[in-house]
């Protein structure tokens, strides 16, 4: 099946997604599908989402804002199968968080390609982050930020034979106290 997200105020998903938990009967997530009108989807600590490709936006002749949010606050989250993929006219921002507070983040595991997407953060000033990238990411921006609060960290890892073209890297170490790092580390 296909889920189609087309909601300015956001639609969070909480809980398992897909026959048992296990994601395997859907086959595409689509966010942002009308032209002129912005859309928002948080996924939660939830189970596997098989191998769904993931469109963001429509590519219409309005510039949407597509935003796509993963909050791995509970759980680290390690079954984002499938691209992700944006385009050219619509601005997609992917935002990366873990937002349990004070410690290192739980990591969210991205299993295939990443394209043409604007933005891409890991962390904020307010929570810290965790990404995984298994395959190859196109972005224009990749920030990464150590969150709050003493000991949240802001950590990125490429995999050996990844490749990662983006334009504009931001990296900011957390400013509320020590051990709060933001790294982003690129394996060989």
């Amino acid at each position: 099946g296909t889920i189609v997200i087309n909601n300015p105020a956001g639609v969070t998903f909480s809980a398992f997604i897909g026959a048992g938990g296990s994601g395997s009967n859907v086959a595409a997530i689509n966010i942002g599908t009308v032209d002129g009108a912005n859309s928002s989807a948080t996924f939660g600590t939830v189970a596997t989402f098989g191998t769904a490709a993931w469109t963001l936006g429509n590519g219409g002749t309005t510039a949407d804002t597509i935003t796509l949010n993963f909050d791995s606050t509970t759980t680290a989250i390690t079954a984002v199968a499938g691209t992700i993929t944006g385009n050219t006219t619509d601005t997609e921002v992917i935002n990366i968080i873990d937002s349990s507070a004070g410690g290192a983040a739980n990591t969210v595991t991205f299993a295939e390609a990443i394209a043409t997407v604007d933005t891409i953060a890991v962390g904020s000033t307010t929570d810290e982050g965790g990404a995984a990238f298994s395959a190859s990411v196109t972005a224009t921006n990749l920030t990464v930020n150590a969150g709050g609060v003493a000991s949240e960290t802001g950590v990125v890892s490429f995999a050996s034979g990844t490749t990662a073209t983006i334009t504009n890297i931001t990296v900011t170490g957390g400013a509320a106290a020590a051990n709060q790092d933001s790294t982003i580390t690129v394996t060989d």
